[in-house]
């Protein structure tokens, strides 16, 4: 091999790439093409990211304004019960001191009739006392019943007020 010998001849497979003036210009067009779809789709993607922040935030705006109507509607339930709890304590106070006044009555007639009869001994037996829960329909009816109703109103059955919780 002398300096005068013409280079050995490449394989195909590694021959030289083609000369760059002309693939140059070609692969720059697709290279700023697809800058060109890339910078569209973020666009897109952008504008489609800021329309679904906006219905989440209606969204929530919605659901703090169902949130604050359910509890509004929650309360004035309790309140219906609460007055109801109310009403029922009336009705059944009232119908005790019915049994009572009638058990009174009963009482003072049986004392005034077995007076008459007996002379007003003090002996003249006396009837056995009627217990209200009894009189009244039942053990759940009577005087001895407390409830809770719905957890915010308690009411008792010794004559008291019905109080909110």
């Amino acid at each position: 091999m002398t300096g005068c010998d013409p280079p050995p001849p490449r394989r195909p497979d590694r021959q030289s790439l083609p000369a760059r003036g002309g693939c140059q210009a070609v692969e720059l067009k697709a290279l700023r093409a697809e800058v060109m779809r890339l910078r569209g789709a973020s666009e897109r993607d952008a504008k489609e990211k800021e329309e679904l922040v906006r219905r989440v935030d209606l969204l929530k705006a919605e659901l703090r304004r169902v949130l604050e109507e359910n509890r509004i509607l929650t309360d004035a339930v309790d309140q219906q019960k609460c007055r109801l709890a109310q009403a029922t304590a009336r009705e059944e106070a009232a119908l005790r001191e019915s049994a009572l006044d009638s058990a009174r009555e009963l009482f003072r007639s049986m004392l005034d009739a077995g007076g008459a009869v007996t002379g007003g001994s003090a002996s003249a037996p006396t009837p056995p006392p009627v217990p209200p829960a009894t009189a009244l329909g039942g053990p759940m009816s009577g005087a001895f019943r407390a409830g809770s109703m719905g957890g915010s109103c308690s009411v008792s059955l010794y004559g008291e007020t019905p109080t909110l919780a």
